[in-house]
């Protein structure tokens, strides 16, 4: 069921930009969306690169993982590929919603930025060409990143059955030792020559990096994925392509689950008095919610995935309702404090704002972020506790000082009613932001299974560092999720792309 709905999702996704509109120059795209984990000369030292996991992809060592040439150099067709669907499995977000001509000018400029550094690198490591032209570097950087030849179109199967058992064939000899012969992909990492780590991917699971098509797949196994643990594989003839490619497919699930990111709409209807709205108002039935992926910064097992969304507005307040499985919801004081269940919401004003920073100090955004458990929501239940929690102390120079000790309450059936209102002003936010209580009112439960939070607040702003939301009007909005107990904390976070939000009139 889940699958269906979310490709009903996907049909109410926002096109890309009009056509008709003018191509914003690809430096300012690249500065706006690509800098703050690629960084401005595309070394992988952007403000957001420290907390990705797989990194950023650093331009500068020339090699590009999704690729459909025979020297492994990417084609423009490659880059925009990789632009538009983004890579799952990592934090590369989709970048669909961008015009054609802004995707090929953004692509052309990754290349370029990728020439500027391998030539850099060139350099250093050789101090000409045996030449002795100084160009030398330049003219081999350049030529390293032409694409050559094309790779072979994938060749169509006659029989189906009868190449499916030549695919399990080749797949035990050419790929089992690292996917495992069920596809589930291997548990030991496997470093790049980026010095990152990998894993072989899960077939299982359902996602690919670079796309599930038959010739998709074919230009993995022939191109293999330059600069990682995944080799060039030439099997002996065209057909034992095309058989080792369906049998691959056969490990994909039938329907499955994809993790590119969509830009959508999420309609805000109109209703009679919101009130103090619940969880089991039945109005929360409206057609205008959707299901949002999201794409983990620090990628884990246990990470989330996706969130449901509803809203609705009664004129002068709007609600927006967020639902999300995780099997571990109860509300526990863990160790770390730090590490509790949350979700922020994000709203920009801007037509199309920057996808990462949280804002930027020209164009801030606010934010409204609410976690399950807070230990001052809670200090209370502490002096509950034989011995009292403040008893506790520690050595410093000096001066010896009482510090509390919070036990562990597994289990404390607690949850946060606060939310923080967060003016984003770039990364990280608590630096350059500014955080204050909120107006914002809370309602969260969980089941064991899933987390279900209605946020409500005012339409009017309480302050002109909010959102105002108008009727008819749209916002962008994202969200961020933390799963407390996969040991998400701070930015290690899901997060959405940019969404549309429209409060019908």
């Amino acid at each position: 069921m889940l699958p269906a709905l979310l490709l009903a999702a996907v049909g109410q996704g926002i096109s890309s930009a009009s056509a008709s509109e003018p191509a914003r120059p690809p430096e300012d795209l690249y500065a706006a969306h690509c800098a703050v984990c690629h960084g401005a000369r595309g070394r992988a030292d952007g403000e957001a690169a420290r907390f990705l996991f797989p990194p950023a992809r650093n331009f500068s060592r020339g090699a590009f993982r999704l690729v459909s040439s025979a020297n492994g150099a990417p084609t423009e067709r490659d880059l925009v590929a990789t632009l538009k669907r983004g890579i799952p499995g990592s934090s590369m977000p989709s970048f669909h919603w961008l015009t054609d001509a802004e995707l090929a000018g953004l692509a052309g400029y990754v290349r370029e930025l990728a020439i500027e550094g391998l030539t850099e690198q060139l350099v250093i490591a050789e101090a000409s060409d045996a030449s002795g032209s100084p160009e030398g570097p330049r003219r081999h950087a350049t030529e390293r990143l032409t694409p050559g030849a094309p790779l072979a179109e994938l060749l169509p199967v006659e029989d189906f059955d009868q190449a499916v058992v030549r695919g399990r064939e080749l797949y035990a000899s050419n790929c089992a030792r690292c996917h495992l012969e069920d596809g589930s992909g291997g548990r030991e990492p496997r470093w790049d020559d980026d010095g990152g780590l990998n894993w072989a991917r899960d077939f299982t699971r359902g996602y690919m990096k670079g796309g599930l098509s038959r010739q998709d797949i074919a230009h993995r196994i022939q191109a293999g994925m330059p600069g990682s643990a995944m080799p060039a594989t030439q099997l002996g003839s065209p057909e034992d392509l095309a058989a080792l490619v369906e049998y691959v497919r056969t490990l994909i699930p039938e329907d499955p689950l994809s993790l590119v990111l969509r830009r959508q709409r999420l309609t805000a209807e109109r209703v009679n008095a919101l009130g103090d709205i619940t969880h089991d108002d039945p109005r929360w039935k409206s057609p205008g919610r959707v299901f949002v992926r999201l794409t983990p910064l620090w990628w884990r097992e246990a990470s989330i995935l996706e969130v449901k969304l509803s809203a609705l507005h009664d004129g002068s307040s709007l609600a927006i309702r967020a639902r999300w499985p995780d099997e571990t919801s109860q509300p526990r004081i863990f160790s770390d404090a730090n590490r509790s269940d949350g979700i922020a919401l994000q709203f920009s004003s801007a037509e199309r704002p920057p996808l990462f920073g949280m804002g930027a100090t020209d164009n801030p955004t606010s934010i409204w972020h609410w976690q399950a458990v807070r230990l001052d929501d809670v200090a209370g239940w502490m002096d509950l506790l034989e011995p009292p929690h403040l008893t506790g102390s520690h050595q410093v120079p000096a001066v010896r000082v009482q510090s509390p000790v919070y036990h562990r309450l597994a289990g404390l059936p607690v949850v946060s009613a606060r939310v923080e209102q967060i003016e984003g002003r770039g990364i990280p936010t608590r630096r350059k932001g500014t955080t204050q209580p909120s107006d914002v009112r809370i309602e969260a439960r969980s089941d064991g299974k899933e987390w279900d939070v209605i946020f409500l607040r005012q339409m009017e702003p309480p302050s002109e560092r909010d959102i105002e939301f108008l009727m008819g009007d749209e916002v962008q909005m994202a969200v961020a999720i933390w799963n407390g107990a996969a040991g998400d904390t701070g930015p290690q976070k899901s997060i959405s792309i940019w969404q549309s939000l429209l409060l019908e009139p």
